[in-house]
Order: C-alpha cells, then structure tokens, then sequence
C-alpha cells in the first residue's frame, strides 16, 4: 500500500510539473509550416516543410531570441533580442510572408538552402524601418501582451 501511494504521489508532481513549464517548451503553430519554437526561455521561429508536423524539429528561420510575436493567415512579426555587450541589449524586428512558398527541393549547397528558408523573411530592422514596412505592405498586425 505505501508503494502506491509513493507512485501516485509521484505521477501528481510530474503532472503538475509538466503543466508549470508548457508556457517554456514545445511548439506553437503559426500556419504555412512556421512554428515558435520554445525551448525553455529561448525562442525562434522554424519552418517544416511536413504539413502534419508533429513537434519533432524543423529549421530555423529567426534563431535570434524570439520575445514577442503576432501572426494571422498572411504574416508573421517577431521582435528578437541580442546582446551586443552585456549591458547593451539591441531589439530587432522581422517580418515573414507566408504567402511566398518555400520549396526545400531546389537548393544545390547549404548557402543555397539557407536563401530558400529566408526567401520570405524582411529583417533584421529597427523598430522605425519595421513599422514603415508594416505600413507600406499593409499589415494590420501587432504585438501579443508579454
């Protein structure tokens, strides 16, 4: 009896533990086969050309640290954050047109595979060129509260 009350025990922490940390990792969709990629407080934005993704990986598009973000059937934006020194820290904000497709298929070397990912990708821009572009292109998009 004092067995099953230590495994029963046991499985209520791992639940609770797991329910405590699905904001920090797994995948979130994001349409056309983009997805935020959550590994602990990191964040970046991959793509996968598998259209029933199933959470096993995909290649990364943005792999700066993704803070925030917006999509809708046409784009995506993210704002990124870097360390230039420790005390200076640079925000950067992207654009990606899902509208373009990308075909995986066409590529001949590693540089060219790297173009075809970022094939639809507008950045990194400051925040005043960024939301220029958000004007000029039309996009009614923006950011999610933290």
């Amino acid at each position: 009896m004092n067995n099953v009350i230590k495994i029963l025990l046991f499985c209520v922490v791992c639940v609770a533990y797991s329910c405590s940390t699905s904001k920090f990792y797994g995948d979130e969709k994001l349409g056309a086969g983009y997805f935020l990629c959550k590994d602990g407080r990191y964040k970046s934005i991959d793509y996968s050309p598998d259209k029933n993704y199933k959470g096993d990986g995909g290649y990364a598009v943005i792999k700066e640290n993704v803070e925030s973000l917006n999509y809708d059937k046409s784009h995506i934006i993210a704002q990124t954050s870097r360390y230039e020194k420790p005390s200076n820290e640079v925000k950067e904000f992207w654009i990606i047109n899902k509208n373009i497709p990308i075909n995986l298929n066409d590529f001949k070397n590693q540089d060219e595979f790297d173009k075809l990912l970022k094939v639809g990708l507008t950045g990194p821009l400051d925040s005043v060129k960024f939301y220029q572009q958000l004007k000029e292109q039309n996009i009614d998009l923006k950011f999610k509260n933290k």
